[in-house]
C-alpha cells in the first residue's frame, strides 16, 4: 500500500499517579511515554525495524523513539497529571481520497482501546489513566534555519516539533489549605486549625 508517513500531533491528558513522569527511561519504571508508545505499537501505528522492539517487565512494547521523530511539548515529574499534553511523531497518513478527520479519529480510538487493555493487563485497572483526545497531521513547524530538513527532493522544510513549536504552556499547582495554616508552638493551627477571615 502507498500510505505515507505523516508528521502528526497527538493531544492527550493523563492522571500521573502510577507513573514515574512523562519521559521514557530505558529499562526504567512505567512512564507516560512508555505506555503511550506501547499502545501505538500494539495498534500497528508505529512500525520499528524488525527485531528492535523490546518488551519490558510490565509488558510494554517499546523501541527507539528517535526512529519515528518523537518529540514532547513538555515533561512532567512522577505523580503529576496533565490535561493538555502534546507529542509529535510520524504516523501513517490518510490514504488517498480518504477523509483525514475520519482517519485520525479512527487511529485515536484504536490507541485508546489499547491503552485500556494495557491498564487491565499491567494494573488490573478498569480504565486507562491516559486518554488521547485527538490527532492531527501537521505540515511544518516554525521556520528555523538550524532545523531545516534538507533530506528530501523538494524544498527544505522545518519539521514540526512539539517542544520547539509550542506557543505556550500553562501550569497549575494545587496546595491543601492545611499547608497554609500557621502552627503554634504546640503544633496546633491558629483557631483550632481553621483559617479565619483575619488570616
Amino acid at each position: 500500500d502507498n500510505i505515507k508517513q505523516a508528521d502528526t500531533a497527538v493531544l492527550f491528558g493523563y492522571v500521573g499517579s502510577r507513573y514515574h513522569g512523562l519521559q521514557k527511561h530505558q529499562n526504567g519504571p512505567p512512564t507516560i511515554e512508555k505506555d503511550l508508545e506501547s499502545a501505538m505499537v500494539k495498534a500497528g501505528l508505529i512500525n520499528y525495524p524488525k527485531g528492535s522492539l523490546k518488551r519490558d517487565k510490565d509488558g510494554f512494547l517499546n523501541g527507539d523513539l528517535t526512529k519515528c521523530n518523537w518529540s514532547h511539548a513538555s515533561r512532567t515529574d512522577k505523580g503529576v497529571h496533565a490535561v493538555g499534553q502534546c507529542v509529535a511523531l510520524e504516523l501513517p497518513g490518510p490514504p488517498p481520497r480518504a477523509s483525514a478527520d475520519q482517519h485520525f479519529a479512527g487511529m485515536t480510538e484504536m490507541v485508546n482501546r489499547r491503552l485500556a487493555e494495557q491498564a487491565r493487563e499491567v494494573w488490573n485497572a478498569e480504565g486507562a489513566e491516559i486518554r488521547v483526545y485527538g490527532m492531527k497531521q501537521v505540515r511544518r513547524g516554525f521556520y528555523d534555519e538550524r532545523r531545516l530538513d534538507k533530506g528530501g527532493s523538494g524544498p527544505a522544510v522545518t519539521r514540526f516539533d512539539a517542544r520547539r513549536d509550542a506557543t505556550g504552556r500553562l501550569y497549575e499547582y494545587q496546595c491543601p489549605a492545611a499547608a497554609l495554616v500557621r502552627r503554634t508552638a504546640t503544633g496546633g493551627g491558629l483557631g483550632g486549625g481553621r483559617i479565619t477571615q483575619e488570616e
